[in-house]
């Protein structure tokens, strides 16, 4: 079935012309999701606004679902609006197929859509418009060398600037990082670059996973391999100690939202030390030791 027919049959859709069915399904995207596969991440991904078209969504936080959707019904409008990222995970309960439609077009569909345009939805769409004007009112950007902890939210106060007329208190919108990209090729000193790093952007191995935690610095694992990577991120993740990022663009997110955000960074170390056993080797040694016959262990 195609796109055009599986959008005649959802109630969204069912008072459109065929014509007009075509329009959106040749104007926006169709992805297909595997079961377990999340579409949204909390606190991270986001940006665009879904339609299922077959196949079942998992809102949930911290694993836990909250509420399941179902065909015809639809997620990541609010975010979509507003630029936050998302407030839960939204994962594939089964085979999940959906209508796909960018940030961008989403405020001409709701305009056409008036039963898509729920109390909360309008309030996130009148937000992105304020927010929208405040920012032609006034929009610039300040250059700050070092390392300044300046994070999202922030207030600034601009002064003394001859002849712009720009001087007041403004917001942080947004914050961008110029790094210094030196390649060091091999090294023997990877445990003093961890102590020093701000972020670890890394797949999910078992040693650098170590390392990162026993250096406490926080981790951005980067498209993990299935099998054992995956679940070493998914364990570091939900014990607070990493970011999961399937694609460059969320890795750049989340390197960005942890550089401006000293807070994160530190509940971040702080749980990649309750995770740490920095004493393992010797552990796993003794414990190999124990379980050998008496007369090997005293020659070993």
């Amino acid at each position: 079935m195609d796109i055009a027919e599986s959008l005649g049959q959802l109630a969204l859709f069912a008072d459109l012309t065929p014509s007009q069915l075509e329009v959106i399904a040749h104007t926006h995207d169709e992805d297909v999701f595997a079961v377990g596969e999340r579409v949204l991440r909390r606190g991270l991904s986001g940006g665009n606004f879904y339609v299922i078209l077959e196949g079942e969504a998992s809102i949930e936080i911290d694993g836990d679902e909250r509420v399941r959707l179902t065909r015809g019904e639809f997620f990541g409008e609010i975010s979509a609006l507003t630029g936050e990222p998302p407030a839960a995970d939204v994962v594939a309960a089964t085979t999940l197929r959906c209508l796909v439609i960018p940030a961008a077009q989403l405020e001409r569909l709701l305009l056409e859509r008036p039963e898509l345009r729920s109390a909360e939805a309008a309030q996130a769409a009148a937000d992105a418009a304020q927010t929208a004007l405040a920012r032609a009112a006034v929009r610039g950007r300040l250059l700050v060398a070092g390392r300044p902890a300046v994070r999202l939210g922030d207030a600034v106060e601009v002064k003394d600037v001859p002849g712009a007329g720009v001087d007041g208190r403004y917001q942080v919108r947004s914050v961008t990082h110029r790094l210094a990209k030196d390649r060091l090729g091999f090294t023997t000193e990877i445990d003093a670059l961890m102590e020093a790093c701000d972020v670890v952007v890394s797949k999910a191995g078992g040693l650098t996973c170590s390392e990162a935690l026993v250096k406490a610095a926080p981790l951005v694992i980067f498209r993990p391999t299935p099998g054992q990577e995956v679940r070493n991120a998914d364990y570091l993740e939900k014990g607070g100690a990493a970011l999961h990022a399937d694609t460059i663009g969320e890795v750049e997110t989340a390197v960005a939202r942890l550089l401006a955000d000293t807070v994160a960074r530190t509940r971040m170390r702080d749980a990649a030390t309750k995770l740490a056993h920095p004493d393992a080797a010797e552990h796993v040694a003794r414990r190999v030791l124990e379980a050998l016959p008496a007369e090997v262990g005293r020659s070993a």
